[in-house]
């Protein structure tokens, strides 16, 4: 495996990406020093860009081990991976500012809702219904439970908004101004998941050992991802059984 670097969370990590021809199925896989390792998939934030959604570790046989929370790792080196899909191309548009018209909102019950089909049908001259679903998909990462969705209605992909939010808007909006309304939301959620880089990073800083929480399975006993240290400086990745201090200490 021949993995590149990035300086991302205060430390140098190597990743490996798994080219796919389906973006849904490109994997990374996420290096820190020579013994821990994460297993994630490509996804794509319409403000944030490119990330691994990582939702494993895995040991020195490649087993994985589910994070308890899934865990984000922002990074623009992936956006090279993306660049043959179209939603790569959408995603430039976003970032120019593309406006869209608040009058395409629908009253429906408690949301304004707008299809994205409608408002798209003019932005390209090669546009084609799937655009649509792509820019439906990048407009679900900014989900909030009875306030902003992402979703279908009679198979087409529409954009749902609370009372508030449709307000807040300008007649001619942008995903940053969507964004900005909400943005301590985002925020929080960004860092909730984003958590785990940075504890990582203060154990490397205090030379402390890293402790993840895992399990094998939904219903297997919790366990920990840690890593042990060769008489050579050689680290590799360990799944122990959860234990006390003292006995940890002991296994050390």
């Amino acid at each position: 495996m021949k993995m590149q670097k990035l300086q991302k969370y205060g430390l140098q990590w190597h990743y490996d990406i798994n080219q796919s021809s389906s973006i849904d199925e490109m994997s990374v896989v996420l290096k820190q020093q020579s013994g821990l390792l994460f297993l994630g998939y490509i996804e794509v934030h319409p403000i944030w860009g490119t990330y691994a959604d990582v939702r494993y570790t895995l040991d020195d046989k490649k087993n994985r081990y589910s994070l308890l929370v899934p865990q984000y790792f922002y990074a623009e080196e992936f956006e090279e991976a993306i660049q043959p899909f179209r939603i790569a191309k959408l995603l430039q548009i976003l970032r120019e500012g593309y406006k869209f018209p608040k009058n395409a909102f629908k009253e429906d019950k408690n949301y304004y809702r707008m299809s994205f089909t409608t408002v798209l049908k003019n932005l390209m001259e090669k546009g084609t219904p799937i655009d649509a679903d792509i820019m439906k998909d990048l407009f679900f990462k900014l989900e909030i439970p009875q306030v902003v969705l992402a979703g279908y209605y009679r198979k087409r992909p529409f954009l749902y908004v609370n009372e508030q939010t449709y307000n807040a808007l300008p007649e001619q909006w942008t995903v940053q101004d969507l964004f900005s309304i909400h943005q301590n939301y985002y925020q929080q959620q960004r860092q909730f998941r984003e958590q785990l880089w940075y504890d990582i990073a203060e154990a490397r800083a205090n030379n402390e050992p890293v402790k993840i929480p895992v399990a094998y399975t939904r219903y297997s006993p919790l366990r920990i991802y840690t890593e042990r240290v060769t008489p050579y400086n050689i680290s590799f990745p360990v799944v122990l059984p959860v234990v006390t201090e003292e006995h940890e200490e002991r296994e050390r």
